[in-house]
């Protein structure tokens, strides 16, 4: 399953500036967040399925 999002910035209400870095870099609204995100969730799901790991009740 893969879900994307798209989002509209209003230029006539830019970013606050300690926004600005992460922003104009593409980490924000770019595919390198996505990229992270999806490595993330990839290391969470092998990190939950390691046979390393005991049956415990997660929830």
């Amino acid at each position: 399953v893969t879900w994307v999002e798209h989002a509209e910035l209003a230029e006539d209400r830019p970013q606050h500036q300690i926004f600005n870095h992460v922003v104009l870099s593409g980490a924000a609204y770019g595919a390198r967040r996505w990229v992270a995100n999806l490595q993330r969730h990839c290391e969470r799901v092998a990190s939950l399925m390691s046979p390393n790991t005991m049956d415990r009740d997660i929830g």
